[in-house]
């Protein structure tokens, strides 16, 4: 008896969109190719369709090829008349229909039936049966004599003998029928039944309710060559109809937190490496590659995996057997093809608006040809910008190089670092792309591994996103001279790196370091002036850090001389240094200037102009004009988009300056406003209580000022001082 369809639904995970695609499909008359990479668990979602169907009542006949048998389509005929006349409910029904219909049958199909309807007992157990309909359907497949040629030779099921056998089941059941040809790339007889299956799409009214699921793997991979015969024939079957349809089978499908839920509790239920590791660790290894999950769970790895490493390391090799056909495809590849595919494996995947901004860098025109024909060896993926595809086909395809042809990728990989970090002008949008292309060329740079005066250039690209302590490691100096003598062209990249290392010293004592860095790029030829002019203001920084304030003031003096070297933002900067500069300096009519100059510079920011105004009124109060610095501070707390933190400081010092001007009413009217302020920080609204309680006393108004100094006491965070 034909074995039931597992229920694998518990280890079935992220394939229900494909599932109920399968079924839908298989409702109608047609034919559906499902095509799937190795291990995608092809098998399991089409046995599971098979069940779901056969559940809502439909007829099933199932057969893999294993690559032996004569026909794979008369294999899944024999299991679906196994499977209907099993069910002893329809045998009778089978036996009486028999009887009107055996003279109008095909002879070959009538011999083959009458063996069974003939032996067919009321009360047969369903093994019985199974066993006599593989007798009877041995001999529509048996050897016949080829009298041409006096060999032995295959018989293939015929259309007329698959229609008639098909017709007469679901005539008799009065249900639809599917067949499933799973593993058809291994079927001997593929250009015969290739045939059958098109005058079946041609003719589906010779086919009530009947749908074919035709399986095949994309690519087959024979020992010796790539074989895609089946899969090119079931596409041209494809064309032939609109009843016909193809279906990738995609990785698994990931993103609900119920499925992926389910699948984690799974595997950490069956397998105890899993259950110290994180979900997204995990489901990052598995990657929507059912292959990964066949691997842990196979007895001969189950218990073997031991930690999350050795759990990575069999999800390699099995994500190393999804793309076996670059094993085929790469060797083949010479010449400037093979460059560029190199070339490709060593950058991180690229999409369509990366391949925008860099296809200058890596192909120019007269290599685009080529990248073509390696679309058309099916080595790239046919998308609108050259790729491997999927991110794991891609990793194999690194893979392969370095382990196949690494001293091609080697030089290939020197070639695009020193490229990318030429085509760096700054830390700025334009030259993003080359900053992130270096950083992706990271693991294979490691891998292979590159010399140090192209890893420092990629060390600088990852400093430009992250701090980096390799920055500080003193090779990198040495590193850096001598990229910067290979290819002059980096100074850009190597300058903005030691840029950063400047602001990582430790402080306070890396402020001589961090001059030192900002000295080091100032001398280097070629520097942009955008860069230098910014690290004049960063040198500036540093010199106030120390304490040195005519040098900072002299870095900004020649930072803002630079005409057009400073964008808006960054002129805002080097004035507010300036204004640093020079209140270190009391040169407050200086600071009135830069102040102003802040003002009204377009790039300004909201916190500038605050800063600039509190520095002014800084200023102006140094000069002795406190009116001028009441009215500035007036104006920063006017301003709708002055921030929180620094309106409140604001109001303090005006607060201040109105009692030093007697203005009294308005004094008490601030410090009102600072301590009605739920944002108000504790310190400071006592210090308001104890300002405005002192100047309700001097207004004669004591029950006021008791009021205010008893809030102060009964304030558990009152400061010792507010008390007193």
């Amino acid at each position: 008896m034909p074995e039931n369809f597992p229920d694998r639904r518990e280890q079935l995970f992220g394939r229900e969109p494909d599932l109920r695609l399968l079924v839908d499909h298989a409702r109608t008359t047609g034919l559906t190719v499902l095509a799937a990479r190795p291990l995608m668990g092809k098998t399991w979602t089409l046995a599971e369709a098979a069940r779901r169907l056969q559940e809502e009542g439909r007829l099933v006949g199932y057969h893999e090829s294993r690559g032996s048998e004569s026909s794979h389509l008369l294999h899944a005929v024999a299991d679906l008349y196994a499977r209907w006349l099993a069910d002893s409910t329809l045998r009778e029904q089978a036996r009486s229909l028999w009887e009107r219909h055996r003279d109008g049958l095909l002879p070959r199909v009538g011999q083959a039936l009458g063996a069974i309807f003939d032996r067919l007992g009321k009360g047969m157990l369903p093994e019985a049966v199974a066993g006599l309909v593989q007798k009877a359907f041995d001999a529509l497949a048996e050897a016949q004599k080829d009298l041409a040629g006096g060999g032995l030779q295959l018989a293939p099921l015929p259309y007329d003998e698959a229609r008639a056998l098909v017709e007469l089941v679901a005539r008799i059941s009065g249900r639809g029928v599917v067949l499933v040809l799973d593993a058809w790339e291994k079927s001997p007889a593929l250009a015969v039944e290739c045939r059958t299956l098109e005058t079946f799409l041609k003719h589906p009214e010779d086919w009530p309710r009947t749908h074919l699921l035709l399986a095949v793997r994309s690519p087959e991979n024979d020992a010796l060559r790539l074989n895609d015969e089946a899969l090119r024939r079931a596409q041209a079957l494809c064309r032939v109809s609109p009843a016909a349809r193809l279906h990738e089978l995609p990785p698994m499908a990931g993103g609900d937190a119920g499925e992926d839920g389910r699948a984690l509790a799974f595997l950490r239920d069956r397998l105890p490496a899993a259950r110290g590791v994180a979900d997204a660790a995990l489901l990052a290894m598995i990657d929507g590659y059912p292959g990964v999950l066949n691997f842990w769970l196979a007895d001969a790895n189950r218990l073997e995996l031991r930690d999350e490493a050795s759990l990575r390391q069999a999800a390699a090799d099995a994500q190393a057997l999804r793309y076996l056909e670059l094993e085929h495809l790469l060797p083949a590849l010479q010449g400037e093809p093979r460059t560029l595919a190199a070339a490709l494996a060593a950058l991180p995947r690229l999409d369509a608006a990366a391949w925008r901004r860099l296809a200058p860098l890596l192909a120019p025109a007269d290599a685009r040809g080529s990248f073509a024909a390696l679309v058309d060896a099916h080595v790239l993926a046919d998308e609108s910008w050259p790729g491997f595809g999927h991110d794991t086909r891609h990793a194999a395809a690194r893979a392969w190089f370095l382990e196949n042809a690494r001293p091609l990728l080697r030089r290939t990989c020197e070639d695009l670092v020193d490229a990318l970090a030429a085509a760096i002008t700054g830390v700025d949008a334009q030259s993003r792309p080359s900053f992130e292309a270096l950083v992706g060329c990271t693991a294979v740079a490691k891998a292979l591994p590159l010399a140090p005066g192209h890893l420092c250039l990629i060390i600088a690209a990852r400093a430009a996103f992250a701090p980096s302590d390799e920055l500080l490691r003193p090779e990198f100096d040495a590193a850096c001279d001598e990229a910067l003598g290979r290819c002059p062209e980096v100074v850009a990249l190597v300058a903005s790196a030691l840029v950063n290392r400047g602001f990582r010293h430790p402080q306070p004592a890396g402020n001589a370091a961090a001059i030192a860095d900002f000295t080091r790029v100032l001398a280097l030829p070629g520097v942009p002036a955008d860069l230098r002019a910014a690290t004049l203001v960063n040198r500036a920084v540093a010199h106030l850090n120390s304490g040195d304030a005519g040098p900072a003031r002299a870095d900004c003096d020649a930072a803002l001389a630079a005409d057009g070297a400073l964008d808006p933002e960054a002129r805002v900067r080097a004035l507010a240094v300036r204004m640093r500069a020079r209140a270190a300096a009391q040169d407050f009519d200086g600071m009135l200037a830069d102040g102003a100059a802040i003002l009204a510079a377009p790039g300004a920011t909201p916190q500038d102009r605050a800063g600039a105004r509190a520095n002014r009124a800084s200023a102006f109060s140094g000069l002795g004009r406190v009116a001028d610095t009441v009215a500035e501070l007036g104006a920063m707390l006017a301003a709708d988009d002055t921030p929180a933190d620094m309106r409140l400081k604001a109001r303090q010092l005006r607060c201040r300056g109105l009692q030093v001007l007697g203005r009294v009413p308005e004094a008490l009217a601030s410090l009102g406003e600072t301590i009605d302020e739920p944002s108000t920080p504790a310190p400071m609204r006592q210090d308001a209580l104890a300002q405005r309680g002192g100047l309700r006393l001097r207004q004669g108004d004591a029950e006021g000022a008791v009021e205010d100094w008893s809030r102060i006491v009964r304030d558990p965070d009152a400061a010792p001082a507010a008390r007193a």
